[in-house]
């Protein structure tokens, strides 16, 4: 069987797995796939494709044939969990949505780690990996709306502090201080 061409073994191992012709039929289709006689009798013919049913390479084929579709439907499904994580992220102003967004791609990316191989972990989290390109966008993102709340708690202060109430009663400008910092910073 060894010595069959790629597709011509593709045809065997279907021919195998559907199981509607005799090992003797198998092995005659095989011998014409290869051009030239490939065993001396129907027997070594018959024990040839019945070993090689048994075979640890059929059977990795088998499990890899029957699996392709559960693989193809888990791919199309990342990729659709990847367009809505980006979609939010996009469509999402509100800071609350970002970290969702971000716990969310934290374990979407623990779970990846989990199902990928060594080398699909690297490339994911490699410069050019999306795991690490949409990390940096939700960083970048989050780090520009808490410089965007400084930037606003600076000017309330500043605000406060130089209204004339501000000299008049310290202790309840500090009072108001300390509210507006935690509404800015969403703490209250």
């Amino acid at each position: 069987m060894r010595q069959l061409d790629d597709e011509s073994l593709e045809r065997v191992h279907h021919l195998i797995r559907k199981d509607a012709l005799s090992d003797l039929e198998i092995a005659a289709e095989a011998e014409k796939l290869h051009g030239k006689k490939l065993w001396k009798t129907e027997a070594a013919a018959q024990r040839a494709v019945a070993r090689y049913r048994d075979s640890a390479t059929f059977k990795r084929w088998l499990t890899r044939w029957e699996n392709q579709d559960a693989d193809l439907k888990r791919s199309i499904e990342t990729q659709k969990q990847r367009f809505e994580l980006l979609s939010k992220l996009v469509q999402d102003d509100r800071e609350e949505g970002l970290e969702t967004l971000s716990k969310g791609l934290q374990a979407r990316m623990l779970t990846l780690a989990a199902e990928a191989d060594d080398d699909e972990l690297k490339a994911f989290m490699s410069g050019k990996g999306w795991v690490k390109n949409v990390m940096a966008l939700v960083q970048k993102t989050v780090h520009d709306r808490y410089r965007h709340k400084a930037e606003q708690l600076k000017e309330e202060i500043e605000r406060m502090l130089s209204a004339p109430k501000a000299k008049a009663r310290p202790a309840e400008v500090s009072q108001e201080i300390v509210k507006t910092v935690d509404k800015v910073l969403g703490l209250a």
